[in-house]
């Protein structure tokens, strides 16, 4: 799909899942990065979600935030059909004058964004890491299961992102 006002090139195969999930709209706020390699992800507390495609095979990811008493609850799913066997892990840093928290975990494939979809776990920013502006910046990292060799099965591996 082209957009004269958009950079975001979209292929076939997502273009119906993306178009259905977050709407024409929402196309031209994807959030391109690379798989192993960490980007910053700047968030305000009242984002919905953001949407993440990959620059090379072009997977799309949704990043949920909800807003809880405690802080924001942040989850990634991955946009794709529930009979996918491939497995993505994920790192999620949000970091505060000299404390940070961290989280890992895999994604499940969703068909469709939903404000409270199915997760292997979240991350709660503390209401004490949002910032005067009412936002927070997140370092993410995403890799496809078995494509980084710091990794094994087991989540509590150290993960070495770039």
């Amino acid at each position: 799909m082209y957009m004269p006002h958009c950079q975001v090139v979209i292929s076939r195969d997502h273009l119906g899942i993306c178009t259905y999930i977050v709407g024409v709209k929402h196309l031209c706020d994807l959030i391109s990065f690379r798989f192993s390699t960490t980007f910053p992800l700047s968030f305000r507390v009242d984002h919905k979600f953001r949407v993440l495609q990959e620059d090379k095979e072009g997977v799309l990811f949704i990043l949920n935030n909800r807003l809880e008493c405690l802080g924001n609850i942040i989850t990634i799913s991955c946009m794709g059909p529930s009979s996918s066997k491939l497995g993505y892990f994920y790192e999620l840093t949000a970091k505060a004058e000299g404390s940070n928290v961290r989280f890992q975990s895999s994604t499940r494939n969703i068909q469709t964004r939903v404000d409270h979809p199915p997760s292997m776990g979240f991350l709660l920013v503390p209401n004490d890491f949002i910032g005067t502006r009412g936002g927070f910046t997140l370092d993410v990292c995403i890799w496809r299961l078995g494509s980084n060799p710091a990794v094994s099965s087991a989540l509590g591996s150290s993960i070495q992102c770039k």
